[in-house]
């Protein structure tokens, strides 16, 4: 049942506020394809069950707001080439209900949206096994998680847009498990800025502000992704502004490039584990706390390579224990404190080449510019530094 059942393509509904008194399925429900919804109000008033409007494909909805309780704001399933622009979705108390949903849908865009839950569980946005589809300049907005993407989804975009997830422990941009999708142009805060988590590859982040009250950005288990020309920031004491971690299989062969990462509390860029493989920074700043922590911390990883990079911080500007293969060339490595080492090669490190760069440890004893541990072994290569 629903307020208003469209089941002929080419249809208009303008103008209407929609209040059900009964309870409902729908406030409105488009089976048929190109069908415009244009300056309508849905109230769900607690009637609404499932979504407060739903729709086919190659259809518009625009200048519209949604207000819904336990139902879906705006849902599109198995619902292709549609417009939605200039409208609202506010979900006051669902936790597996959404403000928008994507179900199995392609080729959507989102322009000018809000979207709010208003539950301490609630999601603003949601993506499943959708691909290919857009969210432009729009505010995103909820407790737990800002937008949320899951396995199978590709090849969607969020740009110049804002993610707020304002509770204590999730994402403002969540990704499960999808590959290839873009983050570009956006600001985003959470706990977590932007969580990667199990096998996200292949996804981009680029021109954006990522702010965490724990960690900035946080790839776990996730691989071949590119961020450039962002800046990324954690607050939290034990957090870090950006870390690559997992065991199975590990984070590998991400790109960090032209980009800012700082801590003000805890370490800046973590690179950890011995399946963190092959990482690479290029042309970017790490700040770790003043009042101690490291700009760059590599823990068992392998094959990890920094050049033409500022890396700062309160206990050293760069720490490496256990890791194989580490190259680190055209740089400046700062101790932020005085008794503090710039850079510390901790035990258990395999092969590591410090070319091209400018090392500065703090003035005052035990400090030094580069401290070997004992315990590390093969080639240690320090070539061309200044000291």
């Amino acid at each position: 049942s629903s307020a208003f059942y469209i089941k002929n393509a080419s249809v208009n509904i303008l103008g209407i506020y929609i209040r059900p008194t009964a309870d409902v399925a729908y406030g409105v429900i488009a089976s048929s394809n190109y069908v415009t919804i244009s300056s309508v109000s849905v109230d769900a008033a607690g009637k609404i069950t499932t979504a407060g409007i739903r729709i086919s494909s190659w259809s518009v909805i625009s200048y519209s707001s949604v207000t819904v309780t336990a139902a879906h704001g705006i849902y599109l399933d198995a619902s292709n080439n549609n417009e939605i622009r200039y409208s609202t979705a506010v979900n006051n108390e669902g936790t597996t209900e959404y403000p928008i949903y994507l179900l199995n849908s392609k080729n959507n865009t989102f322009t000018d949206i809000y979207a709010k839950n208003g539950n301490a569980a609630g999601w603003a946005l949601s993506v499943v096994n959708s691909d290919t589809n857009t969210v432009t300049r729009s505010y995103l907005e909820a407790d737990d998680i800002g937008y949320s993407i899951d396995a199978t989804s590709e090849f969607n975009t969020l740009s110049y847009s804002t993610s707020i997830a304002r509770g204590a422990d999730w994402s403002a941009y969540f990704n499960w498990s999808a590959d290839s999708n873009t983050i570009m142009y956006s600001y985003l805060q959470g706990n977590e800025g932007i969580s990667f988590n199990n096998n996200c590859d292949y996804n981009t982040i680029s021109f954006s502000t990522v702010v965490g009250m724990a960690d900035g950005v946080n790839f776990n288990n996730s691989s071949k992704n590119l961020v450039s020309n962002s800046r990324i920031t954690g607050f939290g004491n034990g957090g870090v502004g950006f870390t690559m971690s997992g065991s199975v299989p590990g984070s590998s062969s991400n790109t960090v490039v032209d980009s800012f990462i700082v801590n003000e509390v805890g370490r800046g860029l973590d690179i950890s584990q011995v399946a963190a493989v092959g990482n690479i920074v290029i042309r970017s700043t790490m700040i770790g706390g003043v009042s101690g922590d490291y700009g760059l911390y590599i823990d068992h990883a392998a094959t990890t390579t920094v050049v033409d990079s500022y890396m700062a911080g309160g206990s050293a500007g760069v720490f490496s224990s256990g890791s194989t293969g580490t190259v680190i060339g055209g740089s400046v490595i700062v101790s932020t404190r005085t008794t503090k080492s710039a850079l510390i090669f901790s035990n258990g490190n395999v092969n590591v080449s410090l070319t091209s760069s400018t090392i500065k440890g703090g003035s005052a004893s035990p400090a030094v510019a580069i401290q070997i541990d004992p315990g590390n072994s093969g080639y240690i290569t320090l070539t061309s530094n200044t000291i």
